[in-house]
């Protein structure tokens, strides 16, 4: 009688295992980079959402008066937020004279933009918006384009007339 020698296999075999790699491969050349942009755009979303916060804040305060008393504001006049592109800052101030440039006006914060990471496109120029008093509402109504230099992603920032700060969805920019 012939005795049958079974061969065990076990494990996988080379191409299996090459095709299982490539497949990998592929798979991870496709989903780091867009990883990597989401990762910024969140970046870009909490910038803008910190300008925004920054503009609600100023239009809260200018309404109630918050912080302009007498001793620190003999002639109130309300708030203002300077968009300064040079140093992407932004700048809140109470107003204490008539064009808030007196040495009473008093900086109450000031936000600067993570570094070489996002920048202001828009404005150009330092542009300041003031919030009047007891109305809360601005005076221009600016366009801010937001940009993540890391991946050339841009967010526009608008100020309505109310007040209120609106956005667009992150794309490309121009």
């Amino acid at each position: 009688m012939l005795a049958y020698i079974s061969k065990k296999t076990s494990g996988f075999s080379l191409i299996e295992v090459l095709i299982v790699v490539s497949i990998m491969g592929i798979l991870g050349v496709v989903t780091v980079p867009n990883y990597i942009q989401f990762g910024e755009d969140k970046k870009l979303d909490q910038a803008a959402s910190r300008v925004t916060d920054s503009f609600n804040l100023v239009a809260t305060r200018a309404r109630t008066g918050e912080n302009a008393t007498p001793a620190t504001c003999a002639d109130y006049a309300g708030y203002e937020v300077t968009i300064n592109p040079a140093s992407s800052a932004l700048v809140e101030r109470i107003c204490c004279d008539a064009d808030c440039s007196g040495a009473q006006s008093v900086t109450t914060n000031q936000y600067v933009l993570p570094v070489n990471t996002i920048s202001i496109a828009q404005p150009s120029t330092p542009t300041a918006v003031r919030f009047a008093t007891l109305t809360g509402l601005p005076t221009s109504q600016p366009m801010i384009l937001l940009k993540n230099n890391v991946v050339n992603r841009c967010l526009q920032l608008t100020v309505n007339k109310q007040g209120a700060v609106s956005r667009e969805a992150i794309s490309d920019c121009p």
